[in-house]
């Protein structure tokens, strides 16, 4: 079953609310990530929410794409020279005894979220 949960996952009412009511009962538990597509706040996201995600399962940052382009946006977007990807290679380089990039839904060549999906060993 999917379940979607609006508010910030920072939230520590957000985050007892998910553990009761859905964490605590499942048997697989996947975690996607597609909020602002800013490093400061998709990072404080995964981090908030990582630990939920079952051994096989996924921890998905979207639009990881979004790299290529933030860096030109300018002021609109905060002047961030980076995203969704940068969240992930950091994320990555703290967590990798628990996460590996699994690239193998990039088999077309290009995907939305280039080494976004991050299984859970």
């Amino acid at each position: 079953m999917i379940h979607f949960v609006k508010g910030r996952i920072t939230s520590k009412a957000i985050q007892d609310h998910i553990e009761k009511e859905y964490v605590s009962k499942a048997k697989t538990v996947m975690v996607i990530e597609d909020a602002s597509h800013q490093y400061p706040a998709t990072l404080q996201n995964i981090e908030a929410s990582y630990r939920w995600v079952t051994p096989g399962s996924y921890l998905l940052v979207q639009d990881t794409k979004m790299d290529r382009f933030v860096g030109g946006l300018g002021k609109k977007y905060g002047n961030l020279k980076f995203g969704p990807m940068r969240t992930v290679d950091e994320f990555s380089g703290k967590h990798g005894d628990k996460f590996v990039v699994d690239r193998r839904f990039e088999y077309l060549l290009y995907s939305q979220h280039h080494r976004g999906f991050l299984r859970r060993k």
